[in-house]
């Protein structure tokens, strides 16, 4: 069908523009580019949203002409593993051999990943892209339950039922700042959810053509709505998506009919798995090598482009076909599977999946109901008890200690997935100072941090002075809870007076917060007002070191722009201000749970960290020794 040769085009155009931002945006934020490029395509990260949309039609496609539940299986199975695992071991090849720090995984772990879903058990992939994956297999699960159940019918009053789940997960953590269930949201896919109800509803307009398209229309618009309300650019992009796939499948453009593009959309999927590591392992090793980073980029574009194509000749088609063919020699026909459920057995799960609704907004409102200051108390409470065992003895003054103190929230804490020690270096925490071991004392959190990675790597750039770290890292906080009197304000108060009386003068001030305020959409205004208020306090205390602002505004969400543009803007206004770690960058690849950071997640960041010291003239080596996070 021409309809599809032209939505495979898409497919193409979309795994061009995620090439395009991870080799001429996402590269420079991690790893920095050899000379200047004339070309970003900061926007590209928008075709995975375009995936989703086509996937969204191509599935009910599927299932529309399935005849028995193994077609279904037999037909996603033969067309995403083969390319899949194959590029599981190109991409393990490659980058051990050619190195990219900070993103080799282990045999084990590459083991570990042959299931495509290894996410749902925090097992890190060998690739980020592949977080992708398991939202596809999710979406493929849900779309099959309601093939199998004989629902296919009602799919509308499904999108409607998870498109308002979506809208009370957004609205009690905005409007009452306690987050639901994550697990609940990972599994019933919300965050990707009205993107596949758009597909699902162009394929219902231009092929199905039912009737009455009000019904269709209405979901499309609840599903824009439910974008809207994590920001309007995205109900834009949303509504973008859907009418390039409804335009497509209706045959209205024609330029995707190009033989270039329909080659790209066939090659697609391979050059998806295969183009993020593998490229940037290979940009690496060319702007070590004196290539300008244009060339590279050029370059590596064509070697990636040549790698999918291999993958699709050589594995994808073959496979697939073998697959398949070997399936319909083994089965005959059989009639369509009949609906095991009655109309009144769905209307019973619908009213008990709207049910568990109600309790989770319930439950919400309940905790907002309990006084905020309460929870906040129970969340200082956690701050860790100091560990008498392991006392060591603070650093002498003419001894130049170079003092981190490090500010924030969870991610500033202790609250990634595996606690972890250094050698190197001790956490000063009210008048003693400790072995530098996770949980550190001053945060939340009983499991790993940042800052237990970065003293290593710090400690070689500060020609031999002994490390002193200090934390203050309360879960959940915003910026004004750092300015408030009943708040965190006289806590740093006292970390800092307590640092002056032992003559330990902080060399560098780390902020890494920012994921409560951009999750209750915090004005930038009022957000840049109370970190001047929190510079204030550090520099009337006798704070006269740089203060690196991270920017960490992801957990659970894309991020708040706002939020990056008022630290940006700081940062330019304010002589004793430098940009800190971008760790907006450290995608759900490397997240437990879409916020807090896993293994992989944790060195990453404490690799920014010590690559923004470098930049910042705190720490005197070359970029080059941010390599050595352990």
């Amino acid at each position: 069908m021409q309809r599809l040769i032209e939505i495979d085009s898409l497919r193409g155009v979309a795994a061009l523009s995620v090439v395009a931002f991870h080799f001429t945006y996402k590269y420079g934020e991690l790893y920095g580019y050899a000379s200047p490029l004339p070309f970003h395509a900061s926007w590209g990260y928008l075709g995975v949203n375009l995936f989703f949309v086509i996937s969204g039609f191509v599935i009910f496609m599927t299932l529309d002409r399935t005849r028995v539940p193994m077609d279904f299986v037999v037909s996603r199975a033969s067309r995403l593993y083969p390319s899949y695992w194959t590029a599981l071991l190109l991409t393990f090849a490659i980058t051990h051999a050619l190195g990219l720090p900070g993103k080799e995984v282990s045999a084990g772990t590459l083991l570990l990943n042959i299931p495509m879903f290894q996410q749902l058990f925090n097992v890190p992939l060998v690739d980020n892209v592949y977080w992708t994956l398991l939202v596809e297999l999710l979406f493929y699960a849900l779309a099959f339950a309601l093939y199998l159940a004989g629902w296919l019918h009602h799919v509308l009053r499904a999108l409607v039922l998870l498109l308002a789940l979506r809208l009370g997960y957004h609205f009690t953590s905005t409007l009452l700042h306690v987050d639901l269930p994550w697990r609940i949201s990972q599994l019933l896919i919300l965050e990707a959810i009205p993107f596949f109800a758009l597909g699902i509803v162009a394929y219902r307009l231009a092929v199905r053509r039912a009737p009455d398209a009000r019904p269709d229309i209405a979901v499309a618009l609840l599903a824009l709505a439910s974008l809207w309300a994590d920001s309007p650019l995205m109900a834009l992009v949303g509504l973008g998506c859907f009418l390039a796939v409804w335009l497509a499948a209706a045959g209205r453009l024609p330029f995707l009919q190009w033989r270039i593009l329909v080659w790209f959309g066939v090659i697609s999927y391979p050059l998806y798995l295969v183009h993020e590591n593998i490229g940037w392992s290979i940009m690496r090793r060319l702007e070590a090598a004196g290539w300008r980073s244009t060339a590279s980029v050029l370059v590596t574009t064509l070697l990636v482009v040549a790698l999918a194509a291999a993958v699709s000749r050589g594995v994808e088609r073959p496979a697939m076909a073998w697959i398949r063919a070997r399936y319909r020699a083994r089965t005959h026909a059989a009639p369509r599977a009949s609906s095991v459920l009655t109309q009144r057995t769905f209307r019973v799960a619908l009213a008990g999946l709207a049910a568990l609704t109600t309790v989770f907004l319930a439950y919400a409102a309940y905790t907002r109901v309990q006084a905020s200051s309460q929870v906040f108390a129970a969340a200082v409470a956690r701050l860790q008890a100091v560990r008498a065992d392991e006392v060591q003895p603070c650093p002498p003054a003419d001894a130049h200690p170079f003092v981190l103190v490090a500010l924030g929230q969870s991610n500033a804490g202790n609250h990634g997935a595996t606690p972890s020690r250094s050698r190197q270096g001790v956490v000063w925490h009210e008048g003693r100072c400790y072995a530098l071991a996770d949980p550190l004392p001053g945060a939340t959190g009983e499991g790993g941090s940042i800052w237990s990675r970065l003293v290593p790597a710090v400690a070689d750039d500060v020609a031999g002075r002994p490390v002193v770290l200090a934390v203050l890292a309360v879960d959940a906080t915003r910026a004004s809870d750092w300015t408030r009197e009943d708040r965190i304000a006289p806590l740093l108060d006292r970390l800092v007076d307590g640092l002056n009386a032992e003559s330990l003068k902080p060399s560098a001030v780390l902020w890494q917060q920012g994921e409560a305020d951009a999750l209750a959409r915090t004005p930038p205004g009022a957000y840049a007002d109370d970190l001047d208020v929190v510079v204030a306090r550090l520099r009337a205390h006798g704070v006269d070191a740089p203060v690196l602002l991270g920017t960490s505004t992801r957990c659970r969400n894309t991020g708040s722009e706002d939020l990056r543009a008022a630290v940006s803007a700081l940062v330019k206004a304010s002589p004793g201000l430098r940009a800190g770690a971008d760790t907006d960058t450290i995608d759900d690849g490397m997240r437990i749970d879409g916020c807090h950071l896993d293994e992989r997640g944790l060195r990453e960041a404490a690799r920014l960290w010590a690559v923004a010291l470098q930049r910042a003239g705190v720490t005197s080596s070359s970029p080059a020794s941010a390599a050595r996070v352990p």
